[in-house]
This record gives structure tokens, sequence and C-alpha cells, in this order.
């Protein structure tokens, strides 16, 4: 499944940059015929200094990916779904 707007959100502009680094680590998996977990994006993003590492954080980015799915700006089928624990 793509990117499809089911309900419009509004974004800050940390959340959207967060969104964009999100699309660029599953883009680098594109490359590689793969999908990366939460777990994994989660682990990129605090190694290129994106988030802090901590449950909090990681809490933070599930729901802004989980908003960012359903406004379109991450497709469904972009992340692998297997539950992962922080």
């Amino acid at each position: 499944m793509s990117k499809i707007c089911y309900v419009k959100k509004k974004f800050s502009g940390r959340n959207l940059k967060l969104i964009k680094s999100t699309n660029d680590i599953i883009e680098l998996y594109k490359e590689k015929n793969a999908k990366p977990t939460i777990q994994k994006i989660f682990n990129r993003l605090v190694r290129n200094g994106d988030i802090l590492d901590g449950r909090q954080s990681y809490k933070r980015l599930m729901s802004v990916i989980g908003n960012a799915m359903i406004s379109g700006l991450i497709g469904w089928d972009d992340i692998d779904g297997r539950k992962q624990e922080h």
C-alpha cells in the first residue's frame, strides 16, 4: 500500500524533520530491497543525532510515524511491522 492520506494532520517543524529523516532511512533500506523496523529506524536516528536515546524518544517516534502514516507522509508497507521492544 502506498502513501494514502486518511486524515490531514498538522506537524511541528521538529516532527516534519523527523518524518523526513525517517523517509530517508526507509529509502536506504529500499535500495537494498529491505524494510526497516521501527527499532532500526530509531537506532539510525539516534546514531545520526536526530533523536535522543531513551524510552520516551522511542514512544514519540512511534507516535510520529503512526500519525505520518495516517496522513500519507510515510507508506503503510514501508516499515517492517514486527513488534520490537525498546
